[in-house]
């Protein structure tokens, strides 16, 4: 069976995973198993799992710590709720979206596009 050629083998090689070597046909390719590593499947999943676990841990210590610094929102005649709510709530979900975001950024020069 001869390899892949032109445009074919250029979109399998494109991703990083030439398989012109190993002799599918244009039939074939369609049927062979995915190039696609297994961490580019787990990675999205695992800052998903990572995010949600440090919001939730996050959250209730900003709001202890909106308390301490007295960011608190009184109620009064213009606001609907009958007791003293805190303010900082949103950092613990934005360190649950950010820390997640920084720890799974690609660094290698493999996942940037060719120039």
């Amino acid at each position: 069976m001869p390899p892949p050629s032109g445009l074919l083998s250029r979109e399998l090689s494109r991703g990083g995973c030439d398989i012109s070597g190993l002799g599918y046909t244009r039939l074939e390719v369609r049927s062979a198993p995915p190039c696609r590593d297994m961490t580019t499947t787990l990675i999205p999943i695992l800052a998903a799992i990572a995010a949600a676990i440090i919001a939730l841990v996050a959250t209730p210590v900003a709001m202890r710590m909106a308390r301490r610094v007295g960011a608190v929102a009184e109620p009064s005649d213009r606001r609907i709720h009958t007791e003293p709510t805190p303010l900082l709530g949103g950092l613990g979900i934005l360190a649950g979206f950010l820390l997640p975001v920084v720890w799974f950024l690609p660094t290698g020069a493999q996942p940037r596009a060719a120039a």
